[in-house]
C-alpha cells in the first residue's frame, strides 16, 4: 500500500486550513469588481450589519475598506482606484495607532490599579 494514500498531505497552504464560509462568501461578492457598500453587501448575503466587517477582516489584504467607497477585492482595482486603496490603508495604520495608543494606557492604569 502506498503510504500517501494513507494519510495524504495537502499539497498547499489553503488546503491545510478551511477557510470561513464569511470570507469565502464575501469574496465570492466582490468578484464582480465592483465597490459594495455595507449595507448592500448585508442585505445581499442577509447578514446584520457588523458580520460585514469581520468577514473583510478575515481576507484581510485581499480586500480594501474604505470609509468612503465600501469594500473592494484588491486584485480588481483599477489604477485610478490605487489612490482610494492607499487612503483607506493610511486610515487603518492611524487607527491602529490610536488603538495602540489605548490599549498601553489601559494597560499602565490596570497596572497602577494592582501595584
Amino acid at each position: 500500500m502506498n503510504p500517501s494514500t494513507i494519510n495524504p498531505q495537502p499539497s498547499t497552504q489553503s488546503e491545510m486550513f478551511e477557510e470561513h464560509p464569511d470570507a469565502i462568501a464575501l469574496r465570492d461578492l466582490l468578484a464582480d469588481g465592483h465597490w459594495l457598500s455595507r449595507a448592500l453587501i448585508a442585505t445581499t448575503l442577509r447578514w446584520n450589519m457588523r458580520r460585514v466587517p469581520a468577514a473583510a477582516e478575515l481576507l484581510g489584504s485581499e480586500v480594501v475598506r474604505s470609509r468612503t467607497h465600501g469594500f473592494k477585492l484588491v486584485a480588481l482595482l483599477t489604477k485610478e482606484e490605487i489612490p482610494i486603496a492607499l487612503h483607506a490603508a493610511e486610515e487603518m495604520h492611524s487607527q491602529a495607532k490610536k488603538n495602540e495608543a489605548c490599549a498601553l494606557a489601559l494597560k499602565q492604569a490596570i497596572h497602577r490599579l494592582i501595584h
